[in-house]
């Protein structure tokens, strides 16, 4: 038995059935025999970035909890707090892309870009400590994966480290 992130005990996801037909049961896996090269690698791709999400939040919220603080307030601190942008960021950045600024006040343009840059670097700082709270958690993927991509989709599972 599998127990999903809402704590709600589920089947083996290989044998979850999506469909019964009278008293046949079709499983996920019999959907993705029926589906198009193309179409697996849709389906699937879309399951791993909701999991990968998924994920993420979830050790973001466990990292809160064990630091006694709110998701928001770990965020701001962990990730929000620690990156910058700074002006001559802002003017390379300016420079590089004069189509974007073209047509409005200097003023107003830096602004956006510098927007631009610090939500972008956010966004990679956040990544790298997500990557950080996952390299001392165990984590299992039980999602199907197609034959040609199963050497670079085994399951990840890591010894938890992070004894606070």
């Amino acid at each position: 038995m599998f127990i999903s992130c809402a704590g709600v005990p589920t089947q083996d996801p290989k044998n979850y059935a999506v469909a019964k037909v009278g008293d046949a049961s079709l499983s996920e896996l019999d959907l993705i025999s029926e589906m198009s090269p193309q179409e697996k690698t849709q389906y699937l791709a879309f399951k791993k970035n909701v999991a990968d999400r998924m994920i993420a939040k979830t050790l973001l919220a466990q990292e809160a909890k064990r630091e006694n603080l709110s998701l928001e307030k770990l965020i701001q601190q962990e990730i929000f707090s620690k990156v910058t942008v700074s002006n001559d960021e802002v003017h390379e950045a300016v420079k590089k892309n004069k189509k974007k600024c073209k047509g409005k006040k200097q003023e107003a343009c830096e602004k956006e870009i510098s927007q631009e840059l610090l939500v972008n670097k956010q966004n990679i700082f956040a990544q790298t400590y997500i990557k950080q709270l996952a390299a001392k958690t165990q984590i299992e993927n039980h999602l199907p994966v197609l034959k040609d991509e199963s050497a670079k989709n085994e399951t990840v599972s890591k010894t938890d480290t992070a004894k606070k």
